[in-house]
């Protein structure tokens, strides 16, 4: 595979990510969960739901 195709694969997948993180951050505050308390729902820290909120995911 190209270094051109993994970058545009790389730059999609980063998209997906960021909107993924948008609508989470959008229906968690509709649901009026923190952070904190949806990740108790999910058994992961508040820290993780702040990454995934802000795109990284990691």
């Amino acid at each position: 595979m190209s270094t051109t195709t993994r970058s545009r694969r790389s730059r999609r997948n980063a998209s997906a990510t960021r909107m993924v993180g948008a609508l989470l951050a959008l229906f968690r505050g509709a649901a009026g969960h923190t952070q904190r308390s949806l990740g108790e729902i999910f058994v992961v820290g508040e820290q993780q739901i702040a990454s995934i909120e802000q795109g990284n995911g990691h």
